[in-house]
């Protein structure tokens, strides 16, 4: 199941976690900081799964 949709109409067409309007960027760069998955999945109020694709998206478009 893709966890990130890209929708002109939620968030000004950025990737955001499907369901969201939690940009997969702002995760990636959260983690990319030092919190940890479980940070922010308390934060974000979200599983694994959906945090894990936001940072595997952004690995992959960022080519890291």
């Amino acid at each position: 199941m893709c966890e990130i949709t890209i929708n002109e109409d939620v968030g000004f067409g950025r990737p955001c976690i499907k369901g969201t309007r939690i940009p997969a960027e702002i995760v990636y760069e959260r983690f990319c900081a030092g919190e940890t998955i479980i940070e922010l999945m308390l934060d974000y109020g979200l599983n694994r799964a959906q945090i894990q694709a936001a940072i595997k998206y952004e690995e992959v478009v960022n080519d890291r």
